[in-house]
């Protein structure tokens, strides 16, 4: 049997594992879509509030992080500074951008029934979320995480990974609650 690399012990787990927890949100979510039209009025809103909880208080902190801590340590290292960590920032502006759209259509939403028209909005501005994270992590996972490992010492790897976690807390714990956290998103 052959021993892989030191290296491949630690392919970037931690932002894996985390890919992994958004993975299982993104098909929360995916079904919300589905069930659009279908769910009554509270219902609605209370799948909404979930997703917000995550956008808000898992999502948000992790984009943060990477675009903080995580691309400036792997730009040089990975030489991917002028297409790569520019792309990967692009996605994350965008779904920034369309957490902020559910958010006010949250608020169009929040006493009265969603018109016809809304909910169509509705249904393309949670595709494209669906669609932007999906590609995001692809991106990450295809083209980012597979090197970094690679160029740091195992120190390194653990000083970048509890920076990261220290950066993403540091925004979690600063931002005011405005979903409530649910069994459907934890």
């Amino acid at each position: 049997m052959l021993v892989p690399p030191v290296e491949s012990h630690f392919v970037c787990d931690f932002q894996v594992d985390e890919h992994r927890v958004i993975s299982r949100h993104l098909q929360l979510l995916l079904a919300t879509v589905e069930s659009i039209g279908k769910l009554s009025d509270a219902a609605l809103r209370q799948h909404l509030g979930d997703i917000s909880y995550f956008l808000i208080h898992y999502l948000v902190p992790h984009i943060h992080a990477a675009d903080h801590v995580l691309y400036p340590a792997a730009a040089p290292t990975v030489g991917a500074s002028e297409v790569v960590v520019p792309l990967l920032k692009a996605d994350n502006a965008a779904i920034i951008a369309l957490a902020q759209q559910l958010e006010s259509f949250q608020s169009l939403v929040s006493t009265k029934a969603p018109t016809p028209a809304q909910l169509k909005l509705l249904r393309g501005i949670l595709y494209s979320l669906y669609i932007c994270m999906e590609a995001h992590i692809s991106k990450e996972e295809a083209i980012l995480l597979p090197l970094l490992p690679s160029q740091l010492t195992p120190e390194e790897y653990a000083h970048l990974q509890a920076e990261i976690a220290k950066e993403a807390k540091s925004v979690s714990t600063s931002r005011p609650v405005r979903a409530r956290r649910t069994a459907a998103f934890p």
